[in-house]
């Protein structure tokens, strides 16, 4: 919902770009057992496979679940999930304003004078449960798509909700039946499309003049981040200190959290693709097993 501003193209433009991130993800691990060179440095720096903890068959079986899911030959457990552009498909509440039911229905009690006056939120039991859950910095968000509350913090711009947070590029949340995934509009302003980037590899020792993978990554990299949370869910693709995203906060991670750190799995597939479809020089390719592009 709400992706008109986005264009039709461009939803399938990110989407065709995560199917070959998600095919390039299982061709390293391929590539890996075979003992190729580029595939076995970027494994083993990215997901540490040679280290206690670590697994190719793991790293498989979870791009292999999001291909399935993109290709249609997975269905997630509470239906097709819903894919959104903006956060506005919730509406901020107070825990004073009228309820409303699964029907979006306003609820009404009859007072001690016989009138009919709206249910307010914090008369519902269930739901000063989930306030109490949620915490006291969280308020109540209702979602116009489900019928239905989830809690969230508040955000600079109230009426537009988390896409105002000036970070925010995606949240996908399972709350809700069916899922839902929010990419918010600053994820679409980047148009380039996977492949399309200008490599500029060093010399391994020039480590002065490098190119970052993060400066390279093609627009569909948020949208491929977030369907690992979608199709695996939340919990499984959260590592116990948080999720990371910088080449340095990734490193730091363990072997089993970085199984569970999306972004890892979107870098390790942007790197290979590009290491599989850049043109080689003197029989060596283009590769980010450093962070960064070299090549020799």
């Amino acid at each position: 919902g709400g992706c008109n501003y986005v264009g039709e193209s461009t939803v399938n433009d990110f989407l065709g770009d995560s199917i070959t991130l998600a095919k390039a993800g299982l061709q390293l691990c391929q590539d890996y057992r075979a003992q190729k060179d580029e595939a076995k440095r970027l494994a083993d720096a990215l997901f540490k496979v040679n280290m206690r903890g670590g697994s190719i068959d793991k790293v498989e079986e979870i791009y292999g679940g999001v291909l399935d899911f993109l290709q249609g030959n997975r269905k997630l457990d509470d239906g097709e999930p819903y894919l959104f552009c903006h956060s506005t498909w919730l509406e901020l509440q107070t825990m004073s304003d009228n309820y409303r039911d699964e029907d979006g229905d306003l609820v009404y009690e009859t007072d001690k004078n016989g009138v009919e006056r709206p249910l307010k939120i914090n008369q519902v039991p269930h739901m000063n449960i989930m306030k109490f859950t949620a915490g006291n910095s969280q308020s109540p968000y209702y979602s116009l798509k489900h019928h239905y509350y989830i809690f969230d913090g508040t955000y600079p711009q109230k009426q537009i909700g988390y896409c105002s947070a000036p970070d925010a590029l995606a949240a996908t949340q399972d709350h809700t039946t069916p899922k839902t995934l929010t990419i918010c509009p600053r994820a679409w302003e980047n148009p380039n499309r996977l492949r399309a980037q200008i490599l500029l590899p060093v010399p391994k020792g020039q480590v002065t003049k490098r190119q970052s993978l993060h400066d390279i990554t093609p627009g569909a990299t948020t949208l491929f981040h977030e369907l690992f949370h979608l199709v695996w869910g939340n919990e499984a693709t959260t590592p116990n200190s948080g999720e990371k995203y910088g080449w340095s906060d990734m490193r730091r991670l363990n072997a089993p959290n970085l199984l569970r750190n999306p972004e890892t799995f979107a870098w390790a597939a942007v790197a290979y693709d590009i290491t599989m479809n850049d043109q080689s020089e003197g029989g060596h390719r283009t590769e980010f097993y450093s962070g960064y592009a070299t090549r020799g």
